[in-house]
């Protein structure tokens, strides 16, 4: 890929859609990963947004985010989704969040 960007935001397409390529280094540090930013949207007004760290770092962002009166009107309908990963006896969790105080969860 030649990109004189930084890595994170250079896309590549593939099949007609865009990909953002985040390597294990981006997710090591949870203040980048935070500020590294997704949105998804369905042409209809509603869309998903979020961090690449998992936090919900705005009041924005949400995995489901409807537009009930387009344009105007949106609601976030499904804020986030817990994702843990098990694997014989072992449980990960995958998901992160951060609260307004300043505390987090990983």
């Amino acid at each position: 890929m030649d990109c004189s960007l930084p890595p994170w935001e250079c896309s590549k397409k593939r099949n007609g859609m865009n990909f953002l390529d985040i390597g294990h280094s981006d997710l090591q540090d949870f203040d980048q990963a935070v500020r590294r930013e997704w949105l998804i949207t369905n042409g209809l007004g509603g869309y998903a947004s979020g961090t690449v760290g998992e936090a919900n770092t705005r009041r924005y962002h949400g995995a489901l985010v409807e537009a009930l009166q387009p344009p105007l009107g949106r609601i976030v309908t499904v804020a986030k989704l817990g994702v843990t990963l098990r694997h014989r006896d072992l449980d990960m969790p995958l998901t992160s969040n951060e609260f307004a105080d300043g505390s987090m969860c990983r």
